[in-house]
C-alpha cells in the first residue's frame, strides 16, 4: 500500500502544476489551437456526444460509432490494438448492467469505496486490446461509455505528464493499481479544483476530457 500511496503523491503533484486559472486556460487554448484541428478524431467526438444516451449506449449504431471513434483515436495500431468488433460488442454487451451501474456517477463525486466497480469492469473487458497493455483501451473506451466518469488516457500525454516515461507494466493486475492511481489523482484534482465552466460544445464536452485536454496543451507547451 506504501508503493500505491508514494505514486498517488506522484501523481497528484503533478496535476499541482495544473492548478491555477491561468495555466488551465494557456493548457485548453493551446489543445484547442494546436490538437486534432481538423482530424476525424475530433468531428467522430463531437457526433459521439451528440448521440450520447446512457439509456441507449449498446445500440449497433453507437457500439459502432465507438469503435470508428477509437480507431480515429489511434487505438488501432500496432501500440494498441483493439480486438475485432463483434468480439468487442459481445464484451460490452456482457458488462451492460455494470456500465450502467456506473453511467451515473461523476468523476468529482465519486467515492473511493467504489472503485471495485471500476476494477470489476478493468479485468472483464481485458480482451478489449490484444497486446498486454490495456490502460489505454479502457480508458479511452469508457470515456466514450462513461464520458463523465472517466478520463481517456494515453502514454504520449498522460503518462509523459503523470510519471515522466510511458511505461506500463506487464502483469495486469500492476497495470489496475497504476490505473487506480491515474483515476484517482484525476479524480481528488476534480473536487478541488471547478472545471465546469471551461465545458464546450467542442472537444470540452465534458470534466474528463477537459481534465485530458490540460494535460495535453501542458506537455504540448513545454
Amino acid at each position: 500500500m506504501k508503493v500505491i500511496d508514494k505514486q498517488l503523491n506522484k501523481f497528484l503533484n503533478a496535476l499541482d502544476r495544473i492548478n491555477n486559472e491561468k495555466m488551465i486556460i494557456k493548457c485548453l487554448n493551446k489543445t484547442k489551437n494546436e490538437y486534432k484541428l481538423y482530424d476525424p478524431g475530433n468531428y467522430l467526438y463531437r457526433k459521439l456526444n451528440q448521440n450520447y444516451n446512457k439509456n441507449d449506449l449498446f445500440s449497433d449504431e453507437y457500439l459502432k460509432l465507438v469503435y470508428v471513434t477509437l480507431c480515429a483515436w489511434n487505438m488501432n495500431t500496432r501500440g494498441a490494438r483493439l480486438t475485432d468488433f463483434e468480439t468487442f460488442v459481445s464484451l460490452l454487451r456482457q458488462n451492460e448492467k455494470l456500465i450502467c451501474q456506473l453511467s451515473d456517477y461523476k468523476i468529482k463525486e465519486f467515492k473511493e469505496k467504489e472503485l471495485k466497480l471500476i476494477e470489476e469492469l478493468f479485468f472483464n473487458l481485458k480482451y478489449l486490446c490484444k497486446q498486454k497493455s490495456k490502460i489505454v483501451t479502457f480508458s479511452k473506451t469508457m470515456h466514450f461509455l462513461l464520458p463523465h466518469l472517466i478520463v481517456p488516457i494515453d502514454r504520449k500525454y498522460t503518462l509523459s505528464f503523470l510519471k515522466n516515461n510511458v511505461n506500463i507494466p506487464n502483469d495486469i493486475k500492476r497495470q489496475f493499481e497504476l490505473y487506480k492511481n491515474i483515476f484517482l489523482a484525476f479524480s481528488l484534482f476534480s473536487k478541488t479544483t471547478d472545471l465546469t465552466e471551461y465545458i464546450d460544445n467542442n472537444w470540452n464536452q465534458n470534466i474528463p476530457k477537459i481534465l485530458d485536454n490540460i494535460v495535453i496543451g501542458y506537455e504540448k507547451l513545454k
